[in-house]
């Protein structure tokens, strides 16, 4: 009886704890989540922050240079220290092809003669500004047609007057690569996107790359700050978020709840049995302690 006594109020107890133990748990996910997100964006300011300083150092060489006629052997030097951009080019004022240098990537057509880059956003930029151009992600044409970030700047002539533009084509699977990296680390899906929220990038099936992905409950609930969204199924979700400030382009991180539940189940299911079988323990040593001091009583 004092062993029953004993133990009920350690059932209690022990469920207490263990929720306790799962608090913990979830936090330490939730931070494990917010780290990787955090890595992630970090690697995106990083690596396009690179690549801007590449294309400035092209630009003031060219600038120096005073025309585009050494951009061939330039953009060619630049292609090879910076393979990461899928292609680089050099346009004069009317936005008309001087010269490119592209990847090794490229198995399309990758001839540039007698193409036109004027109605380009980063072509009208660079034309316009002193600063480094950093577009959006967009649908590349000509050598490649893949999602990618234009990097553009102006060249000036030794008058000052710019005499043209050269343009970096940053491809976007680089991004893929080191994101999925991260989120593999904690086992969650990730969705990269830019600052208007198309996808750069995305596991889980959040939307196709360059899509819009504002609407879904995953991006809503991350970018609102909330740590936990339900899905249509009612299966919930750690979220988080974090910003690459310089390219403003959101990290999004999920990761599923059920491995984490089933997790929590089988320990809380381990520590109510260890009270139990603890409790039986209790009561076998109870058992035999009594026997044996009955029996010398006995012969009293």
């Amino acid at each position: 009886g004092f062993v029953v006594v004993a133990v009920v109020p350690m059932l209690p107890l022990t469920i207490i704890a263990q929720r306790s133990t799962d608090a913990e748990t979830r936090l330490a996910v939730q931070e494990d989540l917010a780290s990787a997100a955090s890595l992630v964006a970090a690697e995106v300011d990083l690596h396009i922050r690179e690549h801007v300083h590449a294309i400035g150092l092209v630009a003031d060489v060219l600038s120096q240079e005073g025309d585009l006629d050494a951009a061939p052997q330039i953009l060619g030097s630049a292609q090879r220290h910076f393979p990461n951009f899928l292609a680089l080019i050099a346009a004069d004022t009317t936005g008309r092809l001087v010269t490119a240098a592209h990847s090794d990537r490229i198995d399309g057509d990758t001839n540039w003669q007698g193409q036109y880059v004027d109605d380009r956003e980063y072509f009208r930029e660079a034309m316009r500004s002193l600063d480094t151009f950093v577009s959006d992600v967009f649908l590349s044409r000509g050598f490649a047609t893949a999602p990618v970030v234009a990097i553009a700047r102006g060249v000036d002539g030794p008058d000052g007057r710019r005499v043209g533009i050269v343009e970096g084509s940053l491809d976007l699977s680089h991004f893929a690569r080191f994101a999925q990296l991260h989120a593999a680390r904690v086992e969650a899906d990730v969705a990269l996107l830019d600052r208007d929220n198309r996808v750069v990038f995305v596991t889980g099936g959040v939307a196709e790359v360059l899509q819009d992905a504002s609407d879904h409950p995953f991006v809503r609930a991350a970018l609102a700050g909330e740590r936990q969204y339900t899905n249509t199924s009612g299966r919930g979700y750690a979220v988080t978020a974090a910003t690459a400030v310089g390219a403003r382009w959101k990290v999004l991180i999920s990761r599923s709840d059920a491995p984490l539940v089933a997790q929590l189940e089988s320990q809380l299911v381990s520590a109510v049995l260890g009270v139990y079988g603890a409790a039986a323990l209790a009561l076998l040593l109870a058992e035999l302690v009594g026997g044996r001091v009955a029996r010398p009583m006995e012969r009293l």
